[in-house]
């Protein structure tokens, strides 16, 4: 409204007028909620997806298979190519891999944070393989061991993706709590 329509408008004035009114009250006493909404505002926020079990599962597993490949290069040093601090810092990366999965699988709802990272490191190693494999420098049994990784990553984005799904907000309920 432009101050020359209200100055002209009864309508308009009486409305403004009844809003200043209503403002000042407000302004000027408590306005108290009578009852505790508590209850309305937490059912009305979105629920938690539930991440499938089988995907838990088999993220646990690869989790396992992950620090299984890892214990041989962190203890006994040693890969079929590599030197023993080679072979260290390979088992610290994929040590690092076996926990994200395995915490993936007990705690899916960080899979979101963890498949981004995993996935990037997954497909360096992948890339990584099938580079030296055609370049002729392993054998590609000795690359098998990243599907591992490959396997687990994927299982990651899909415990993220199931864990984003959840239902739309019902704020709707608020209205009628009052």
């Amino acid at each position: 409204m432009t101050a020359a329509h209200v100055r002209g408008c009864l309508a308009c004035r009486d409305w403004q007028s009844s809003a200043q009114v209503a403002v000042r009250r407000i302004r000027l006493t408590s306005l108290n909620l009578d009852h505790d909404l508590t209850d309305v505002v937490l059912s009305g926020l979105p629920k938690p997806a539930s991440v499938p079990s089988l995907q838990r599962l088999l993220l646990l597993l690869i989790g396992i298979a992950q620090l299984a490949i890892t214990v041989p290069l962190l203890l006994l040093g040693h890969d079929s190519e590599g030197t023993r601090h080679v072979a260290h810092e390979l088992g610290s990366f994929d040590l690092a891999l076996a926990v994200a999965f395995v915490v993936g699988a007990l705690r899916p709802r960080l899979s979101s944070g963890l498949a981004w990272p995993c996935g990037f490191a997954a497909a360096g190693l992948l890339a990584t393989a099938l580079i030296d494999i055609g370049l002729g420098e392993t054998p590609g049994i000795d690359e098998l061991q990243h599907g591992v990784a490959v396997i687990g990553a994927a299982l990651l984005f899909w415990g993220a993706r199931a864990s984003a799904r959840v239902e739309a907000p019902r704020f709707q309920s608020l209205a009628h709590a009052s």
